[in-house]
């Protein structure tokens, strides 16, 4: 995982079925959850939201607990409604100037308020200089939390102001690595996209030295005090979403 290795190149490489492979993956990643949790966001943060397209992916129709809510799709990016639609899984993404990255999945359809304070209303530290577009979602955060908030025009997003850099170059940036991770999976189902962002968060985006990484990440998932079963990861929600910002 380290690698960013496809779980058929995990397989091969730790001699197990591409099945148990998968179930090791989420494994450790539930174990993981706790950590990415306490992520702090302190200085200058920025913060935008992305989206992904809902996938019912690995949801079988001969499943007994899961009925599709809308014909398949006969290519993984389709999506038949235009704009940010219930076909689309807001994840709000922050970033703070010594590269530390947080995100989650939110809601479907546009950010709200709701979402943006169910996210990041425990990471992001009093004080913090928070650094937008003009989304008016997080005005209700920033006002919260007793937070600087710079909004930035989007042609105007390398304006200086008081010696230090706000804009949003480096959160776009987290965007397109992020992104460009899912793709290696061809195809990310929703029911599991937030342990694919923890796995980015935590050892992509980082920018420790992977020998430090390792030996931390390691000593947290052998302490982790949970119990995860097989048929508890397939059983997993389709749309695993925030109860808080909005979703049934």
């Amino acid at each position: 995982m380290m690698d960013r290795k496809t779980l058929k190149e995990s397989a091969e490489e730790c001699q197990i079925s591409v099945s148990t492979a998968f179930a090791w993956r989420h494994k450790i990643l539930d174990a993981l959850r706790e950590l990415a949790g306490r992520a702090c966001l302190d200085g200058t943060v920025e913060a935008d939201e992305t989206y992904f397209n809902v996938s019912y992916k690995g949801n079988h129709t001969k499943s007994k607990g899961f009925t599709m809510p809308r014909p398949a799709h006969k290519r993984g990016n389709d999506v038949h409604t235009k704009g940010l639609s219930s076909e689309k899984v807001c994840v709000p993404c922050a970033v703070n100037d010594s590269g530390i990255t947080y995100a989650k999945p939110a809601k479907l359809g546009k950010v709200s308020s709701g979402c943006i304070k169910a996210v990041f209303g425990q990471v992001i530290s009093p004080g913090a200089v928070l650094c937008t577009d003009q989304e008016k979602a997080y005005l209700a955060l920033a006002e919260q939390k007793g937070l600087d908030l710079v909004r930035m025009d989007t042609g105007r997003c390398t304006t200086r102001l008081e010696g230090k850099a706000p804009g949003i170059q480096r959160i776009n940036a987290c965007h397109s690595v992020l992104k460009g991770f899912i793709r290696r999976f061809h195809g990310v189902s929703t029911k599991h996209l937030g342990n694919y962002i923890i796995w980015n968060d935590l050892i992509v985006s980082s920018r420790r030295q992977r020998s430090e990484l390792t030996k931390q990440l390691l000593g947290h998932i052998l302490c982790a005090r949970i119990t995860r079963y097989n048929r508890e990861i397939s059983k997993r929600p389709a749309i695993p979403l925030y109860k808080a910002a909005g979703a049934p």
